[in-house]
This record gives structure tokens, sequence and C-alpha cells, in this order.
């Protein structure tokens, strides 16, 4: 019985100890230089006509804000395309084993992506690849936000490694400003 008191104790000891010594997990200081696109905001854009569909203005309204504990941008859209009404959700994180942020979106008109991104200055560069229709794509998508208000976007794509091709253009209008 001695022995078993003494075991016992002693077990809570060491997992009340390894509880005390292990720290709680902060978010990347990285994470930070997202801040600015946290809010509400609206855009306004044409899709180019191509292999991910028929060109046309376009609207969204956007709403990101930090999922608690501070490790993620969550962006929710919904709006109207050439094809329709259209619905996303996307999730901006960063993965410091390889030093690059990282996002995964669904969304009602496509399968769900993800794709991995880098920001330099006020401009914003993210790549991912795919393939459509039996051919090998890779995109590239640059936002560039010159104030807190406002920024740009740019999507191209290169089919089977040719010339990178214009896909989509938008200005986006931070609300409440």
């Amino acid at each position: 019985m001695k022995y078993l008191m003494i075991l016992t104790v002693g077990v809570c000891l060491i997992v009340s100890t390894a509880t005390v010594a292990q720290e709680t997990p902060k978010p990347a200081p990285e994470l930070k230089k997202l801040d600015p696109q946290a809010g509400n905001w609206t855009w306004e854009g044409e899709m180019k006509p191509g292999p991910m569909g028929p060109g046309g203005r376009f609207t969204s309204k956007d709403t990101c804000e930090w999922f608690e504990g501070g490790f993620a941008l969550i962006c929710r859209s919904e709006g109207q395309g050439p094809t329709g009404p259209t619905k996303s959700m996307g999730i901006i994180s960063f993965d410091s084993s390889e030093n690059v942020y990282t996002y995964y979106g669904v969304e009602n008109m496509s399968p769900p992506g993800g794709a991995k991104g880098a920001v330099e200055g006020d401009t914003w560069t993210w790549h991912w690849e795919a393939n459509v229709d039996g051919k090998a794509m890779k995109f590239r998508f640059t936002l560039k936000m010159p104030s807190p208000t406002s920024q740009t976007t740019k999507a191209e794509y290169s089919v089977d490694g040719g010339p990178w091709t214009a896909m989509m253009e938008a200005k986006g209008t931070k609300e409440g400003h």
C-alpha cells in the first residue's frame, strides 16, 4: 500500500512538472503582417475569359477576422460573378517550418485548394498548381496593399509551362474607414 501511494505521488509530480514546463504555443510573429487584411472589404473586378470560365464583372463582400488564439485569419466571401452567386471561405496562416504563408480555401464554384505565399513590402504573392481539363496549370495571385483601406489584386495562370496569362483583376476597399 505504501509503495502504491509513493508511486501515485511520483506520477503526479512528473505529470505536473511536465505540464508546467510546457510553454503555451504563441502565434508566429510573421502573422502580424496579416493584420491590415482583417476587416470588411468590398471588391469589384473583372474575370478574363479562359479555361477557368467566361469573362465578366464580379463583386463581393469579404469579412476577414482572426480565429481565436491568433494562429489564422479566416475570410468569408459572398458575391456575384459571371456564372452566378459566389461563396467562399479561406484560412490564412504561417508555416514556421517552411517559412511560408499558407492558404486553404473552399468555394461553391471549384474544388478546394491551397496555396503558398510570401510578402515583400506591400505586395503579397501566392502560388499554387492544379490539373485543369487534363492540363498542368500554375497559378499566381498578387495582392498589393498601398494603404490600410485599399487593395488591388491580379491573378494569372500558365498552362503546361507556357507564358503567364491574365485571369482576373480587382480592387478592394475596406469598409468603415
